[in-house]
C-alpha cells in the first residue's frame, strides 16, 4: 500500500501494522485492546533493554551455540534481560506468568494490567545521563544490560492514566501506583528494619491495609523476577537463571522484616519514655537535673566521682520510686559519696 507521497506504508487491516499487532498480542493476552494499552504496547516494542552494537548476541538469544560464540567473541560474560530485545518481551513474559498464578480472576486481571504498564518508566530514563554511564561501566565489566535507574517513578501521570482506562480507580489505583513504584525495592531484606517499617506505614493506615498492599507488592516482585532471565558465560558454558534477589522477596519473609522493625521501633519508644520519666522525676526531686544537684549541692566534680555518685543515687531513687520527692530528697541529702 503507498501513501499520496508513493511511500510504501503498512496497510491500516494487516500485520504489518503496528496497532494491528499490538491489538493482536494483547488479545492473546486477555487484555482489552483500548487506546492507552495499544499506545503502552508499542511504545515499550520500541525501547531496547540491551545497548547497541551486540546485534550478533541479541540476535542469537535462542540459539546457544550461536550466543557462546558471540558473547565469548565480544567479551561479555552476563545477559540480563535475555527474555527478549525490547521491554515489551519483558512485560509480555511477566503478564504470561500471572497465568500461571492460583488467584482469583479478578486480581489476575488487575496483576496483567500492572504488568503491562510497570516498566513505561524506562523509556523516559534510559538515556540519562546516570544511566548512560552505568550501562557503559557495566559493558566494561561484561554485563550487557541498558541500566533504567529511576524507572520505577518515572511517568507516573502516563500509568495512573493507563490503569485508570482499564477501570482501576479510587483506594485500588492508589494502591496499584504504590505498586508500581516500588517493583524496585528489592533492599526489603536487606535494610534497616526500621526503614522497612517507616515505607510500610504509607502503604495504608492501619496493618490490615499495609498487610494487602505488601502481599500484592511481593507477588509482583515474585512476577518480576520470573519474567527476567539471566545468561551467564561461566567457564565456557552458558547459565541461565531468573532475578534470584527479587525471588527472595517473598510475602513471609518481607512482613517478618516489618514486624522486626515494628517490634524495634516500639523498644526505642518505650526508652524514651522512660527517660523522659526519669528526666522529669529527677526535676520533681532536685528541681532540674541530678548532675546538676551533685555539682552545686554536693561538690561533686565530673569524672568517677560523679559517675559513683550518680549510681548510688539512682539506685536509691529505684527503690523509693512509690515515696514522694519531698521525702526522696531528704535521704539524698542526707547520703555521703
Amino acid at each position: 500500500m503507498m501513501n499520496e507521497a508513493g511511500r510504501n506504508v503498512p496497510h491500516p487491516d494487516t500485520l504489518d501494522n503496528p496497532e494491528v499487532l499490538a491489538r493482536k498480542e494483547l488479545a492473546e493476552l486477555g487484555i482489552e485492546a483500548n487506546r492507552e494499552n495499544v499506545e503502552a504496547v508499542i511504545e515499550q516494542k520500541g525501547v531496547r533493554q540491551h545497548p547497541e552494537g551486540h546485534e550478533d548476541i541479541i540476535n542469537s538469544l535462542n540459539d546457544p551455540t550461536a550466543l557462546k560464540a558471540a558473547m565469548e567473541r565480544l567479551g561479555i560474560r552476563s545477559v540480563v534481560h535475555a527474555e527478549g530485545t525490547s521491554v515489551w518481551d519483558h512485560a509480555k513474559t511477566a503478564i504470561r506468568r500471572v497465568d500461571s498464578l492460583d488467584l482469583p480472576d479478578a486480581l489476575k486481571h488487575e496483576l496483567r494490567i500492572l504488568m503491562l504498564y510497570h516498566d513505561l518508566g524506562k523509556a523516559e530514563v534510559m538515556d540519562e545521563d546516570q544511566n548512560l554511564k552505568a550501562t557503559e561501566k557495566n559493558l566494561k565489566k561484561g554485563i550487557l544490560l541498558r541500566n533504567a535507574i529511576g524507572h520505577a517513578e518515572a511517568r507516573g501521570g502516563d500509568i495512573r492514566k493507563g490503569l485508570a482506562a482499564n477501570g482501576l480507580t479510587g483506594e485500588r489505583l492508589e494502591t496499584l501506583m504504590t505498586i508500581v513504584r516500588n517493583h524496585m525495592n528489592t533492599s526489603l531484606l536487606e535494610q534497616s528494619p526500621k526503614k522497612t517499617v517507616a515505607l510500610f506505614e504509607t502503604f495504608g493506615s492501619d496493618d490490615d491495609e499495609r498487610r494487602e498492599t505488601v502481599r500484592l507488592l511481593t507477588t509482583i516482585l515474585q512476577i518480576d523476577a520470573q519474567a527476567t532471565e539471566h545468561i551467564d558465560l561461566e567457564e565456557g558454558e552458558l547459565k541461565y537463571s531468573k532475578n534470584e534477589r527479587k525471588s527472595q522477596l517473598d510475602f513471609a519473609a518481607v512482613w517478618a522484616k516489618y514486624e522486626e522493625g515494628l517490634e524495634l521501633v516500639h523498644q526505642e519508644a518505650a526508652k524514651q519514655e522512660a527517660k523522659k520519666a526519669e528526666a522529669a522525676r529527677e526535676a520533681a526531686i532536685f528541681g532540674g537535673k541530678l548532675s546538676d544537684y551533685l555539682i552545686k549541692e554536693r561538690g561533686i566534680k565530673p569524672g568517677p566521682e560523679m559517675g559513683r555518685a550518680v549510681g548510688q543515687v539512682k539506685k536509691l531513687l529505684a527503690e523509693q520510686s512509690d515515696r514522694p520527692p519531698e521525702e526522696v530528697r531528704r535521704l539524698v541529702d542526707g547520703m555521703e559519696f
